[in-house]
């Protein structure tokens, strides 16, 4: 298989601290990369001025260490120049320096960053143009923070792409993504209290670096149909189910406070027999040769690792699946990982079904913790019946829906659809919207036919929308998506948001086929798509000759995405929003 790699370290991002592993870190990974086959003859990628031919080298390594900055434009001229190769079949690019979160988006942070809020990486629209780029397998690797953003400067940051908008008739390739944290949490440099001399260590790099090597031997697979290979290969769920084990039990082996915690995770779209790295094995089946720069686990390993929120809640949502009463009881294992009452008390602060179940026009809003200064229908009228409560009839609109402009108290705006025929909720905990939903008005038939289907969906929508406020919704295996896609699709007509959901935890694996699929289910069922649904069915490419965006159909609302994490990808999907 023809591989490359590319290797990115960003010491120093604007005022931020500089990091002190990203130099070893980055010297690790290019020495696995360079034991693989293959990584050693370079790339040709068409040519130099003189017109001779020009080569890329299979690992090439960006970096600050040599004081010039490190900028998109370096990292985009050398993947445009793999993808230009058209012989490259895996990519590798693996990221060590300071990261943010912003809206549930992961952004990389370049050497003018936050300054220039361009001069940082945006992941999600990374993701999409690299399924695109010609290239059947992309692998992102990322040591780096996925902290919200503190202060203005930083929560400004946009960031760009460095994968090229390629044409979108391309097959579509496959693109893990692997964290070295979860999300909100730090990526730790740790320095060993008990051997100060080792300095300090990039700890997911080293785990990474010490499991793709060969150094546990119980991660390396050999093909069925030829055991007796000399090779054998360690794959992506194999790894991530390794380093959820492995680094934080290293942490706590090093003597770091125990409230210092790191748990990796990853996003896996690929097949299953895909594979990451390939090892040698000698005539006994053992890897040949192992050269990892550090021994991990041995020694006082510490506590194992306990329960990570993200399979609590995937046990929670299993247990739904097969049909088991929903209870106090089902929140357990969420509950215990958070820390007692604290998961259950955001359901709870979600899950709003108080206040007028119905209006007289079958269309309005009730909004909770906060109260409503004024709405403005685009069609329409929008009647205050309650500013204190929050409560707001709609009426006089024509077609299945409209867009509503709500003011809140502090002056902070949505734009939300009202659905004819359903009633909103908005919850607002702590400055910000948590949570959006819809159920059908109780004088409606729509009500009347599906009422029994209310606490299915309430108990479902209660786990799903708080695993997304936390960012662990996510449907990691193949037969939870088939569940889920199914018990959504058996709800989609009581709440269209939880198909905005299941889309998103689609879009993660890479199936766009379910999204068309879902949001034909819904313009059928409802004459209308909510704009993260259907902006998700969208391919990358030029839309059409000279045009760069495309605005959505009009049966499309609201006119911007619902879901923060909508808008990273605005750019990559080329989505062209209404002027006004």
């Amino acid at each position: 298989m023809e591989r490359a790699a590319v290797l990115i370290g960003v010491r120093k991002s604007g005022g931020l601290p500089k990091l002190q592993a990203v130099a070893q870190g980055l010297r690790d990974v290019a020495d696995w990369a360079r034991m693989q086959p293959g990584m050693s003859n370079p790339v040709a990628c068409g040519k130099n001025t003189d017109g001779s031919t020009r080569f890329i080298n299979r690992v090439e390594i960006i970096t600050d260490s040599d004081g010039a900055p490190v900028t998109i434009e370096r990292i985009k001229g050398v993947i445009k120049c793999l993808c230009a190769s058209g012989i490259v079949e895996q990519l590798v690019v693996y990221f060590s320096g300071h990261g943010v979160n912003i809206r549930h988006n992961e952004y990389w942070l370049l050497s003018e960053a936050p300054d220039d809020p361009d001069a940082a990486v945006n992941v999600s629209g990374s993701v999409q143009l690299a399924r695109y780029c010609g290239i059947p397998h992309v692998v992102l690797i990322s040591d780096a923070c996925r902290t919200a953003a503190e202060g203005i400067r930083a929560q400004s940051v946009e960031g760009s792409f460095i994968f090229p908008n390629s044409d979108a008739d391309n097959e579509p390739g496959c693109v893990d993504v692997f964290y070295a944290s979860s999300l909100g949490k730090p990526s730790l440099e740790v320095k060993d209290v008990r051997a100060s001399a080792v300095g300090f260590q990039a700890v997911y790099t080293q785990a990474l670096v010490h499991a793709l090597s060969g150094g546990d031997p119980s991660l390396i697979e050999t093909d069925q149909w030829s055991p007796s290979d000399s090779v054998g290969h360690v794959r992506a769920w194999p790894l991530l189910r390794h380093l959820r084990s492995q680094v934080p039990t290293t942490i706590a082996g090093m003597g770091v406070p125990g409230s210092v915690s790191q748990r990796p995770d990853a996003i896996i779209a690929s097949p299953s027999d895909y594979w990451l790295s390939e090892v040698a094995l000698d005539a006994g089946g053992k890897p040949a040769a192992f050269s990892g720069r550090m021994a991990m686990g041995a020694g006082e390993a510490g506590p194992p690792a306990g329960p990570s929120l993200l399979t609590a809640v995937q046990k929670v949502l299993a247990r739904m699946f097969a049909g088991e009463p929903f209870t106090e009881a089902s929140l357990l294992p969420i509950a215990v990982v958070k820390g007692g009452a604290a998961y259950p008390a955001a359901i709870q602060s979600i899950s709003r079904f108080d206040g007028p179940t119905h209006f007289e026009t079958g269309c309005g809003f009730k909004v909770f913790g906060t109260g409503v200064r004024r709405a403005i229908a685009a069609t329409g009228v929008a009647e205050l019946l309650d500013p204190m409560a929050g409560v707001l009839r709609l009426s006089g609109f024509p077609g299945p829906a409209t867009n509503v402009l709500l003011e809140f108290d502090d002056r902070r705006g949505a734009l939300l659809p009202a659905i004819a025929g359903f009633i909103a909720t908005v919850v607002w905990v702590d400055g910000e919207i948590v949570n959006v939903t819809y159920e059908p008005s109780a004088n409606s038939d729509r009500w009347q036919r599906l009422s029994n289907q209310l606490e299915t969906l309430r108990n479902l929508r209660s786990v799903v929308a708080a695993a997304a406020q936390f960012g662990v919704f996510r449907l990691e295996q193949p037969d939870n998506a088939a569940q889920l896609i199914a018990l959504m699709r058996s709800v989609k007509a009581v709440d269209p948001t939880m198909a905005v959901y299941a889309a998103y935890a689609l879009h993660d694996l890479q199936r766009t086929t379910e999204i068309i699929d879902t949001a034909r289910f819904m313009r059928d069922d409802l004459g209308m798509c909510m704009f993260d649904l259907c902006m998700l069915t969208r391919r990358p490419g030029v839309v059409s000759e000279g045009t760069r965006t495309e605005p959505m159909p009009m049966d499309v609302f609201p006119a911007v995405p619902v879901l923060s994490q909508g808008w990273a990808l605005l750019d990559a999907l080329h989505v062209g929003l209404p002027p006004s």
